[in-house]
């Protein structure tokens, strides 16, 4: 045999060789498929140092985040804390002259520093008949000159028709005066009749103050504005309260308006409320 057929046999021995692999393994190139499994390794300890980068900047992200809400919860702490002080050493006497515009004389106080209760008896510098108490307790203030003012007032005022008033007076725990006067209505005409007697009060209420030298002190008042709201005078329609006069500088045309304007919307309210009623009536007969 010549060299030439000696290379021809080894090569027929070779592809026979490949072609016995390709067989056994059905085509795959077991090549690729060993150099996968030795990079497998390689890509594992990828895998684990991105992991642990990502763990390391979630854990700062938790820790600034911790951060942040810490020093939000101090300083809104800080500031309620603050407000508290502040509201406790309110000075109880300024307090009430600027929220009422009356100059106002200390009688007497009674202070529990262990308790956090605070009493003071006051009466007006113009009109020192008037007396009335104010408390503190926890830093909140409360008093009942509005209360002492309005019955005096009222107990004052010569008005034929003032017995449509019914009254209601009440102390509270603390002993502070609570004065109301209202009149019941069921009518148009009555809401009319009511609104003007209301508004014949608060007359008289600024004429005594314009004759004793603005006891209320008066700032940018116009010549048909009121300019005290003693609250607790209104009307009374089916236990329902309207009431007509209860901000500064109203005028009366502002009173009879708010008047009206609350009593239609009682009137609408009822006859939504007996249209639902007898709506459910209806469903309850046709069930039956």
């Amino acid at each position: 045999m010549g060299k030439k057929e000696e290379w021809e046999e080894i090569e027929k021995f070779e592809r026979k060789e490949e072609q016995k692999k390709l067989e056994e393994y059905r085509g795959v190139d077991v090549t690729k498929e060993y150099e996968e499994i030795l990079n497998k390794p390689k890509n594992n300890v990828r895998k684990r140092i991105i992991l642990n980068i990502a763990k390391s900047i979630l854990k700062i992200l938790i820790l600034f985040l911790i951060i942040y809400v810490a020093y939000n919860f101090y300083t809104i702490f800080t500031a309620i804390l603050s407000n508290i002080t502040n509201v406790h050493n309110v000075d109880v006497e300024e307090s009430i002259q600027t929220s009422t515009n009356i100059k106002i004389d200390l009688i007497s106080e009674n202070i529990d520093k262990n308790e956090l209760k605070e009493e003071y008896y006051f009466k007006i510098e113009k009109f020192p008949q008037i007396q009335f108490k104010a408390v503190k307790n926890y830093g909140i203030e409360k008093n009942d000159l509005s209360a002492n003012l309005h019955k005096y007032l009222f107990g004052n005022w010569d008005n034929q028709n003032k017995s449509k008033f019914q009254i209601y007076e009440n102390r509270t725990k603390e002993g502070l005066l609570e004065y109301e006067t209202y009149i019941n209505i069921n009518t148009y005409d009555e809401l009319q009749e009511g609104t003007n007697l209301i508004i014949e009060f608060l007359e008289y209420m600024e004429n005594w103050n314009i004759k004793n030298g603005e006891v209320i002190k008066v700032v940018y008042k116009q010549d048909d504005e009121f300019v005290y709201p003693l609250g607790q005078i209104y009307l009374m329609k089916d236990e329902n309260k309207i009431s007509p006069y209860r901000e500064w500088y109203q005028t009366k045309q502002d009173i009879i308006n708010e008047a009206k304007e609350q009593f239609d919307k009682l009137n609408l309210d009822t006859v939504n409320n007996n249209n639902n009623s007898e709506s459910d009536n209806n469903v309850i007969e046709e069930e039956i």
